[in-house]
């Protein structure tokens, strides 16, 4: 009989991540993973010791999950203001397949607002777009929220990701990926791409929740860089969204 225990880590959850695990090493029978993307992740280090496992030896590894990074009410804040951008963006994202326009230009006037928030706009502004300047924001706020939910050792490996992954290898020459462990001193060109490919470097870092959030981020970017490129080619002004 095994013990609960495996590698430190209680049966149930991931040998990766530590989330709820849905999926058993089909070899020792006795690791765990949330899904496949882990399991892949996990297999250069769970290899060696596999077949030990499996033939009823003792793991030689003895590493533990990192707990999650402590959070503060400022975080849970934070964290119920995404909820909240997330839930308008895909409303807006319905919005617009479903072809409701009124819909589209009322909810746009609060994504709006969020390029203008204080607390989470740049200053000055790179961009003449309001709403893609409102994306940029949100993307901001979604990030300093990500790495202030994750353990040192995840932000590192974040980072990492992110310096390995096109745009960042050519468009920002000597970024090493230690600069998200302070995310609110990224500028926004960094945040502009980090909106285009964080997803890539979240997969077996986060759960599924939040690779849907940064995912539905990046679809209503693409709908709001295509909603103004309609606006002016239609000669749309912007006072006649009040309308």
């Amino acid at each position: 009989m095994t013990s609960a225990f495996y590698n430190g880590k209680k049966d149930g959850f991931c040998d990766e991540c530590g989330l709820e695990a849905t999926l058993k090493c089909s070899g020792c029978k006795y690791a765990m993973y949330c899904g496949t993307v882990c399991q892949k992740v996990a297999w250069r280090k769970h290899k060696r010791e596999c077949k030990d496992l499996a033939a009823g030896g003792a793991p030689k590894s003895s590493t533990t999950i990192e707990p999650a990074a402590p959070r503060s009410p400022e975080d849970f804040e934070r964290r119920q203001q995404v909820d909240s951008i997330a839930a308008t963006l895909k409303e807006w994202q319905e919005a617009h397949e479903s072809g409701n326009l009124g819909a589209v230009r009322r909810l746009e006037a609060t994504i709006r607002k969020y390029g203008t928030d204080p607390e989470m706009a740049f200053t000055p502004p790179i961009t003449t777009s309001p709403l893609r300047q409102s994306m940029i924001s949100i993307c901001r706020l979604y990030f300093i929220d990500l790495v202030s939910s994750l353990p040192s050792s995840k932000v590192g490996q974040l980072g990492r990701r992110l310096s390995s992954i096109p745009p960042f290898g050519y468009q920002f020459e000597g970024f090493s990926g230690k600069e998200v462990e302070n995310p609110a001193e990224l500028t926004e060109d960094e945040y502009l791409w980090i909106m285009k490919t964080v997803q890539m470097a979240l997969m077996g870092l986060v759960d599924e929740g939040t690779v849907e959030r940064w995912v539905g981020l990046g679809e209503s970017f693409v709908f709001a860089e295509s909603w103004e490129g309609r606006n002016k080619g239609s000669g749309e002004e912007d006072d006649d969204d009040d309308e």
